[in-house]
């Protein structure tokens, strides 16, 4: 909202710094290496996999938008062993601002060539999913932990528990509840 723009990696490293110091412990600079360095090996939940290869398998094309840059998403999706489910990694850093900014928004629309009310935007953090809903995609919100919505006068179109809910409703198995 200031139009001040560092990339995603740096605000983590300032983040994990400022933990640090919030609980009294000197991280040396190689331990602070180390932690940054288990985002690149991050875990997936342990339906994530499956569920994307078959929205994949039945022919749906899938992209990942992220306020991550790039490289760190890339790593952290090739560790996952999801790289060739993805047509894109769309990052926030291609327009040098952060959800739920509509420039980024925009970038799924325009790689994929339509209007954002003719995708699905899924994600389990509420915010992004406001965001998406106000921006105007359908919106499915993988609320794992059954968290109560945030209250901004917005909903998504759908809710579950699980990316497999998201991979039934789209494949045409089972709807979850709206």
């Amino acid at each position: 909202m200031s139009g001040q723009y560092k990339p995603f990696w740096e605000i983590t490293r300032d983040a994990l710094k400022y933990c640090g110091a919030a609980l009294g412990l000197d991280l040396a600079a190689t331990q602070s290496d180390a932690l940054m360095g288990q985002y690149a090996r991050l875990s997936a939940f342990p339906e994530n996999l499956q569920a994307l290869q078959r929205m994949r398998a039945s022919g749906l094309p899938l992209a990942i938008l992220t306020n991550g840059n790039p490289d760190m998403i890339g790593q952290a999706v090739e560790s996952a062993g999801m790289s060739k489910l993805f047509s894109a990694v769309l990052s926030a850093d291609q327009v040098r601002r952060y959800k739920v900014d509509a420039s980024v928004y925009q970038l799924a629309p325009d790689h994929f060539g339509c209007a954002a009310s003719e995708l699905l935007f899924v994600s389990s953090n509420g915010w992004d999913v406001c965001g998406a809903t106000w921006y105007g995609f359908k919106t499915f919100w993988v609320n794992r932990s059954k968290a109560p919505a945030e209250v901004l006068d917005v909903s998504p179109t759908v809710m579950g528990h699980s990316l497999t809910e998201v991979a039934d409703l789209v494949c045409g198995e089972s709807a979850p509840r709206v």
